[in-house]
């Protein structure tokens, strides 16, 4: 998958949804030296189809069953939104339902999306929401996903207000969050 361009992580890289500064899952390994590669010889053997990766701007998301219909609905949420090809496929992005979600600092999360790397280079690793969530997957999912797409904080309202509400539109403040970070092809806030 590509990694989602970064440029605004001045204040925290590893943020994650109501978690806090420089939580991090890990660090990104420096990059490796140039090397001359040979092309493969052609063998006769079909090779696995590669994930189709998003042109332009976009992300993959791969959901685990039980959250399927939930990152669905978000993904058609945020694609219109951003004019980027956000969907469920393959080979994307984990998104997992966990016992509980804990922060560095101890507390239980009802979700949160991790990331790893160096500021203007972090990489989303995975969105964690906790099994038995008082509020809607749904909610939750379209919040997450705004985070993995590259809404680094928090709006005063909107989808990406630190507790949004049910039904809370993709509004030109959580819109603008994302955009930071995500090469947006449209700007279509809900309405």
């Amino acid at each position: 998958m590509r990694p989602v361009a970064l440029s605004l992580l001045g204040l925290a890289l590893a943020v994650t949804c109501c978690g806090s500064p420089g939580e991090t899952v890990s660090e990104m390994p420096a990059p490796a030296a140039e090397a001359t590669v040979e092309a493969p010889e052609a063998t006769t053997a079909e090779s696995e189809p590669e994930t189709a990766e998003p042109e332009g701007c976009g992300m993959v998301f791969t959901p685990v069953p039980e959250l399927l219909e939930a990152t669905e609905a978000a993904a058609a949420r945020w694609s219109p939104a951003t004019g980027c090809d956000v969907r469920v496929d393959e080979g994307g992005l984990p998104v997992v339902v966990l016992d509980d979600v804990i922060n560095l600092e101890g507390e239980s999360k009802n979700a949160r999306t991790t990331f790893k790397g160096e500021p203007g280079a972090a990489t989303p690793l995975a969105i964690e929401v906790r099994r038995d969530i008082p509020r809607d997957f749904g909610r939750v999912m379209v919040h997450e996903m705004g985070h993995a797409l590259g809404g680094h904080g928090h709006t005063d309202s909107g989808v990406m207000k630190g507790k949004s509400e049910a039904g809370a539109p993709i509004d030109a403040l959580s819109l603008s969050l994302v955009c930071e970070n995500l090469s947006c092809v449209a700007f279509v806030p809900e309405g």
